[in-house]
């Protein structure tokens, strides 16, 4: 089945979108997608507000954009979503980022930081809602356990070599929290570039149950 364009859609739409594009590329596993967009009636259809600002996000070195999953119950967490290059220039880029793993006591379960050089941005049928999967190397095959509860701070920067140091990012997303979500989202204390729940990027996560 091919994928649906997604110029106007609904949410239910957006949600059919995301589990096709999953089995396609990431088949055994989930992408829990936390900006979803909103949706508004008209006379004739119902269409999602555009999330999208065309002016883009700003990343660059030191520059660290964060945010907090709190998985409900025991994953496996492969890699992360990272929204595209504003101009579409597909250049490489470096990636750096680092993860603090938290107990509910905020006590230190695990972390660490790395750099990875060389990335190349995929090609459109690799983009989903204008973000793309990256898969942590290091963790491709086994994952990274987070227990429930846990609290899994994402945070990274990112340095294009070449075009606008811009990604697309979301704002203003007020989609209500559903009951069957997998993760809870909070800011994070490693953010200093302005994302938070609402807005800013990282917007999706790559997973799997452990148990």
């Amino acid at each position: 089945m091919a994928l649906k364009a997604i110029q106007i859609q609904t949410l239910v739409d957006l949600a059919e979108n995301l589990a096709l594009f999953t089995e396609k590329h990431f088949s055994g596993k989930k992408i829990f997608a936390r900006f979803a967009g909103t949706e508004k009636q008209s006379k004739k259809k119902t269409f999602l507000d555009q999330l999208i600002d065309t002016r883009g996000w700003f990343v660059t070195k030191d520059k660290w954009d964060a945010i907090v999953f709190e998985p409900k119950r025991n994953v496996l967490i492969y890699g992360i979503g990272i929204y595209q290059q504003i101009d579409r220039e597909r250049s490489s880029f470096t990636l750096s980022y680092k993860i603090l793993i938290e107990d509910k006591d905020g006590k230190t379960v695990n972390k660490f930081e790395t750099t990875d050089k060389g990335i190349r941005q995929p090609d459109d049928t690799q983009i989903i809602q204008d973000f793309f999967i990256y898969e942590f190397p290091k963790y491709k095959g086994a994952g990274i356990p987070v227990k429930a509860g846990q609290k899994f701070n994402y945070a990274q920067w990112a340095k294009f070599k070449e075009g606008k140091p811009r990604t697309y990012n979301a704002r203003n997303d007020n989609r209500p929290v559903q009951s069957n979500d997998d993760f809870k989202i909070m800011k994070s204390k490693l953010d200093s570039n302005g994302t938070c729940v609402e807005s800013g990027i990282i917007p999706a996560i790559l997973y799997a149950y452990a148990d």
